[in-house]
Parts: structure tokens; C-alpha cells; sequence
């Protein structure tokens, strides 16, 4: 998906977001390695240091089932706890783009999706970003102000 691919190129450029290399010395894990090699494969994974370690994620949605949906929750919160930070904590979006609208139940699991490890202080949020609408619907509850926010993406979408 080409619009999916230029708002990862808007947050590396505009929100410094590294794309995620699993040949380099951070990554080079099997753990990770396998992670993003999985099927269906990630569009981007990004991180970065900000108060700790903070990850995006777009996931070209069209045509995913919610099953699918549950395993790049599982596999991103993976990532999310991988990139833990000796800064004390790791932060994650994993942000579901689709072309198309999306049902109301397809967004309401998404909201639904957010994972945790508290002892472990790795946290994600799951979120839909609805192309055709340039509307992102975030994640209800903690945590909060994940970054880069809904109102940067809403604007970023709306510029593709």
C-alpha cells in the first residue's frame, strides 16, 4: 500500500523514527529477526528514544481477520518489550491502516487490543487509521500520550 508506506516515510522525516533493522548490533536477536520475518509481514516498525523507548507499527489492515489482528498484537508487544529501555520503559503503537472504512466492531476490537507487561514496564496500544476518512481512532484509557499522537497522524493521513 503506497500511502502506508509514505506515512512511514513522514515519521522517520518529520518525527525522527529509526526504521527497525534486525541486521544491526540493537537487533540482531532471532527473537527479533523472526519477529519481523513472520507472515504476514509488518509495513514499517519504527523506534525511538524518547522518555524511555518509544515504537510505531503500520499494519496494512485491509483484508486482515481479527485473528490476525490478535497475532500483531501479540507480536508487536514482543517487539515493544525488546526495545525496553534502561530509561525504565518501552511504549508501543501499532497502528492498523485500511483503505477502506472500517466496521465499528473492527474498530472497537482494535481499541480493545492494547497489551501490557507492568512488571516489565512495556506497554501497547493498538489504533485504526482510516485512509479514505483521514480519521485515526486511538485506544480508550492508559496509557496516555503516546507519541506521536492522534492529532500529528489525523494531519499526516490527511497530507498523503
Amino acid at each position: 500500500m503506497e500511502q502506508l508506506n509514505r506515512l512511514a516515510s513522514l515519521l522517520v522525516a518529520e518525527k525522527g523514527f529509526q526504521p527497525i533493522d534486525p541486521h544491526s548490533d540493537d537487533w540482531n536477536a532471532a527473537a527479533v529477526v523472526d519477529l519481523l520475518a513472520e507472515p504476514p509481514p509488518f509495513g514499517f516498525v519504527g523506534t525511538l528514544a524518547r522518555w524511555g523507548r518509544t515504537s510505531i507499527a503500520l499494519v496494512d489492515a485491509d483484508g486482515l481477520d481479527l485473528a490476525g489482528m490478535d497475532r500483531f498484537a501479540g507480536r508487536f508487544l514482543d517487539l515493544v518489550y525488546w526495545d525496553y529501555s534502561i530509561l525504565g520503559a518501552s511504549f508501543g503503537t501499532l497502528c492498523f491502516v485500511f483503505a477502506r472504512p472500517p466496521a465499528p466492531a473492527t474498530i472497537d476490537y482494535i481499541r480493545k487490543l492494547k497489551r501490557s507487561s507492568r512488571h516489565d514496564k512495556a506497554w501497547m496500544a493498538a489504533w485504526t487509521i482510516d485512509l479514505s476518512t483521514s480519521r485515526v481512532m486511538s485506544h480508550r484509557w492508559a496509557p496516555f500520550g503516546l507519541y506521536p499522537g492522534r492529532a500529528y497522524l489525523e494531519g499526516a493521513v490527511r497530507r498523503l
